[in-house]
């Protein structure tokens, strides 16, 4: 069986970052934000993000981006 490595190993931010719910964690939007967290938000350029999860397309649903990058690129589709 193969193991599968995690999209955020990758983020140069990854060592000093302690953000739960993480765009490039393969469980994104689905994971527990403690409401006690210092930090909530990814601070990994969205460049860097859509950059590392064109090599995991198969496993981040949201492409390394936040929900609200999502939706906002989802609206600007019509």
């Amino acid at each position: 069986m193969m193991v599968q490595k995690e999209p955020f190993f990758e983020c140069t931010s990854y060592i000093k970052c302690s953000v739960n719910n993480c765009p490039l964690c393969s469980g994104y939007a689905k994971l527990y934000i403690d409401p006690e967290d210092k930090e909530r938000i990814c601070c990994a350029t969205r460049e860097m993000r859509v950059k590392i999860a064109e090599k995991y397309q198969n496993i981040l649903k949201f492409g390394g981006l936040t929900e609200t990058e999502k939706n906002q690129r989802n609206l600007s589709d019509f």
